[in-house]
């Protein structure tokens, strides 16, 4: 999601989304979907209606956004900053359980696992370090 742009949307009439919208967002995100009906026009139409929602959210932020950044660079700005606050992957459930257990066995230990395991998840595999 941070790569999507409200310029995107700006494009559509007449209830159709715009080229751009669909070849450079839409068919890009549901195609990474495990959902089989995700190629049912449905899916588009209703993916489309909620980007439209999520770029007036982010127009409405852009008063704040031009506080920090020149107006040009309020997109990349915006990109940077999720990138550096979104966890790198999500954790299964069968090892949420799994550190779950061990902080209830012994709490001490198991701090030290959840501080390992939400350190990992949020730096690494995709920083320079992994720890």
């Amino acid at each position: 999601m941070c790569s999507f742009k409200p310029s995107l949307v700006k494009g559509i009439k007449n209830n159709e989304p715009s080229q751009d919208l669909t070849t450079a967002f839409v068919n890009k995100l549901l195609g990474v979907s495990p959902n089989p009906n995700t190629n049912d026009p449905e899916a588009t139409q209703d993916l489309v209606k909620w980007l439209e929602a999520y770029a007036q959210r982010i127009e409405s932020e852009k008063e704040e956004w031009s506080e920090v950044v020149e107006d040009s660079d309020i997109d990349s700005a915006r990109q940077k900053e999720m990138k550096g606050v979104n966890p790198r992957f999500v954790l299964r459930q069968w090892l949420l359980e799994e550190v779950i257990g061990r902080v209830e066995g012994d709490a001490e230990k198991g701090k030290r696992v959840l501080a390992k395991v939400m350190q990992v998840s949020l730096r690494f595999p995709f920083s320079s370090s992994p720890y």
